[in-house]
């Protein structure tokens, strides 16, 4: 590639590109057409590196992009079989965060998914999720928050530990009560 009649090695593009943080790489993916088309892609499949890890890169990167039927079905594995325990007082709940995600960009994305018996409750939990969305995301979470079955996604959740590389707990982005840097 060449900059100001700089020649840059693919090689080296490629090692600056990996040592960047994912708002670096999207950032720089945008510098020009070259670097959209030879890194769009990377970043897009990043989102598998993030689900049930990173809820923040995770709601970016897959508002970002669209994803096909088979990176759908590979991120919906991902997220039931690798859905996070959370514990909140005396009772241990599910991290269904992402999975929310994934069902309201893709509403039908569970239906006809064979869930695992040990995971079999969150066929129901997916059920209710799809039962609360709404015309908007304002009025899905507030339907949410009406919900008990759905109490880790509440505004009114708060978490004792969780297993996420997060500081501190997000709430699902939209909700009307929080304020979160994105």
């Amino acid at each position: 590639m060449e900059i100001n009649h700089i020649y840059i090695h693919e090689d080296i593009l490629d090692i600056m590109f990996d040592n960047l943080k994912l708002k670096e790489k999207i950032s720089f993916c945008q510098t020009n057409s070259y670097t959209y088309n030879r890194y769009k892609q990377k970043i897009k499949e990043s989102i598998y590196k993030y689900i049930n890890v990173d809820y923040h890169f995770f709601y970016d990167l897959l508002q970002r992009y669209n994803y096909s039927s088979e990176e759908l079905g590979l991120l919906k594995e991902k997220s039931i079989y690798g859905v996070n325990p959370v514990a909140a007082g005396i009772h241990t709940y599910y991290d269904l965060r992402f999975i929310f995600e994934i069902v309201y960009k893709y509403n039908r994305a569970f239906n006809n998914y064979d869930f695992p018996k040990d995971k079999s409750n969150l066929e129901i939990c997916i059920q209710n999720i799809k039962n609360k969305i709404s015309f908007n995301r304002f009025e899905t979470i507030n339907n949410i928050n009406k919900d008990t079955s759905l109490f880790p996604l509440a505004h009114t959740f708060k978490p004792l530990s969780y297993k996420t590389r997060e500081d501190r707990w997000s709430y699902l982005f939209g909700y009307p009560y929080m304020k979160q840097k994105h």
